[in-house]
């Protein structure tokens, strides 16, 4: 309810916009109240019941602003990001070698968090069924910090692939070309892990030569799509 008084003093240089419908009466709201001239382009908006909007000459400068922002909100509400940040640092990682995008995804899933906390060898058994290797692709990748990413060059250099499953420290992210494939990942990795957890470990993982061979099969390829 008091939101022009909280953002006015974590952004003073803002521009406030009260709510309207999605559609031309906002644009024309936002036309309106944002300032015109090389001098006066405004670079934080916040909507009403919309959410943020941040503007800058490159994108490096988008990002940077939006960083602040985050961190001002951050700090102010008390609440921790990290894992978030997290995300993104993966998804840079996966990303910056200008292949096709692919969005990181991190689990929030109960299940899959317990295995990681209490049973972690268990993220990496290798695949034990055809759908693991198509979906989850030859086993997770350890990441030992989001800075060195030569886990992940080894992987994609081994297997001609971006990873689907990455693990660092008690999280576990699934890589994805969107969201719902990301998900399908982590439903299958969850079976994974709940069979290894009812046969205490005890699972037959297919051999190398079969892990490659499904992960390249065409017709494996396609049903995944």
């Amino acid at each position: 309810e008091d939101w022009q008084v909280v953002l006015k003093a974590l952004f003073p240089s803002a521009v406030m916009l009260n709510y309207d419908t999605p559609g031309i009466g906002l644009a024309l709201a936002l036309r309106r109240q944002l300032p015109h001239g090389p001098s006066g382009r405004a670079t934080v908006v916040f909507i009403q019941n919309h959410g943020l909007i941040v503007s800058a000459d490159t994108m490096d400068e988008v990002i940077a602003l939006n960083e602040d922002v985050l961190l001002k909100a951050e700090a102010f509400l008390g609440c921790d990001m990290t894992s978030y940040k997290m995300t993104n640092k993966v998804s840079a990682m996966i990303n910056r070698d200008g292949l096709p995008g692919h969005i990181v995804f991190l689990s929030e899933d109960v299940q899959i968090g317990r295995v990681a906390g209490a049973l972690r060898p268990f993220l990496f058994v290798p695949p034990f069924f055809p759908d693991g290797v198509v979906f989850c692709g030859a086993g997770a990748v350890e990441l030992g910090n989001l800075e060195d990413d030569h886990p992940v060059g080894a992987y994609r250099e081994r297997y001609g692939i971006v990873p689907a499953v990455i693990v660092y420290r008690q999280h576990v992210f699934f890589v994805a070309e969107n969201v719902r494939k990301a998900r399908d990942v982590e439903d299958v990795f969850k079976v994974h892990l709940m069979a290894l957890e009812l046969a205490r470990g005890q699972v037959r993982s297919l051999p190398d030569a079969e892990v490659s061979f499904l992960g390249q099969w065409e017709a494996e390829k396609y049903r995944k799509k």
